[in-house]
């Protein structure tokens, strides 16, 4: 993992490119995000897909994929799917087009890979809650399981039989999730002996 280190005074952080690849910013220190793999990234674009619309159409915010948002002075995440309420960014204000997005989102969703440790995962979603973040969801795909975190010790369990709901963010949303995770299933070809 490269890592670059910037000089300990140093609060505001500019955004450095490493060979091109996507990075967080820890501590005052850029470093490389772990890469996800084709079906983390997918399943990523999927569950953003399902959230967007109600977001937007109930008035209730926006949903955006792998922003690089400012945790806090010396802290900017990049979380898989976010949602930020018009709440915290009004509907007509323009959205920055340069990194990082100076807002802390409501919700934080990490699609967990093997790449991902979990001491380090753990680590963030605590982060996320103590800069104000209002909930946390980590998927893991491969086990057909949601981690629903409405505060850092605070835990649901959602397995393939359970229901995805908006809560607070997306009121009246509610996702099946052997849907979601049949939408990814269906992507595999049940002839193929590499799956």
């Amino acid at each position: 993992m490269a890592t670059v280190t910037f000089p300990e005074e140093s609060v505001d952080v500019e955004p450095v490119v490493i060979e091109d690849r996507l990075y967080e910013v820890m501590d005052g220190k850029v470093v490389e995000k772990p890469n996800m793999g084709a079906l983390q990234t997918e399943f990523a674009t999927i569950l953003a897909n399902y959230l967007g619309p109600p977001a937007r159409q109930g008035g209730f915010g926006r949903v955006v994929v792998e922003a690089i948002v400012r945790i806090d002075e010396r802290t900017q995440y990049r979380p898989d799917v976010a949602f930020v309420s018009y709440e915290r960014w009004p509907r007509r204000r323009q959205l920055p087009d340069t990194d990082p997005w100076e807002i802390v989102p409501d919700l934080a969703i990490e699609v967990v890979s093997k790449s991902n440790k979990a001491v380090e995962v753990l680590a963030k979603v605590r982060h996320y809650f103590q800069a104000g973040v209002r909930g946390v969801w980590l998927v893991y795909p491969t086990l057909e399981v949601f981690h629903v975190y409405d505060s850092f010790d605070q835990i649901r369990v959602l397995t393939r039989d359970g229901v995805l709901d908006g809560g607070s963010f997306i009121p009246g949303f509610q996702l099946p999730l052997a849907v979601l995770f049949e939408e990814i299933a269906a992507d595999e070809d049940p002839t193929d002996p590499a799956d």
